[in-house]
């Protein structure tokens, strides 16, 4: 089955529902909005329960996001490889007493906004200052011994003063 907007959850657990297709980043609007708006993610979702008999959602997110170099300000294409599982709970008290166990997501009137949810997962994986593979390797490596040093704007002051 493709990605729908909204399933419902108890339906989705109860039988072990399946859903995966190939969501272009065009179509998810905050995700455009954090990004060069281009690239495209393929989405598996899975319902099913827990050891303990709770529903849970287990997605696997892969694909590309081109993002927008902070550095040199050209476009460049961003992995994405995601697995996560989410215990699904109906109330913020429940989502509380799991948070250290799990990572819990509310369920509002047994509605799952799949493609919501897909967004959610792919702009938590994004870096918070995207640098290309180009910039990123010059920022590490130092500039080379031969080439000289700027002296900065105040070395012809340093000079005046120890005059």
């Amino acid at each position: 089955m493709s990605i729908p907007k909204s399933v419902r959850a108890s339906a989705v657990v109860a039988h072990a529902d399946r859903y995966e297709g190939e969501l272009p980043v065009a179509q998810l609007k905050r995700l455009a909005e954090n990004s060069a708006g281009s690239g495209k993610v393929r989405a598996v979702w899975q319902g099913s329960r827990d050891p303990a008999g709770r529903p849970q959602m287990h997605a696997h997110i892969d694909g590309t996001v081109d993002l927008v170099c902070q550095r040199c300000l050209q476009p460049f294409a961003w992995p994405i490889a995601i697995d996560s599982t989410l215990r699904l709970v109906s109330t913020d008290r429940e989502a509380a007493e799991l948070l250290q166990d799990c990572e819990p997501y509310e369920v509002q009137d047994d509605q799952l906004p799949l493609r919501e949810m897909t967004e959610d997962e792919v702009l938590l994986a994004l870096p918070l200052m995207p640098r290309c593979k180009t910039c990123e390797n010059s920022a590490q490596s130092p500039p080379p011994p031969d080439e000289p040093r700027d002296p900065g704007p105040f070395a012809a002051l340093k000079k005046l003063k120890l005059k």
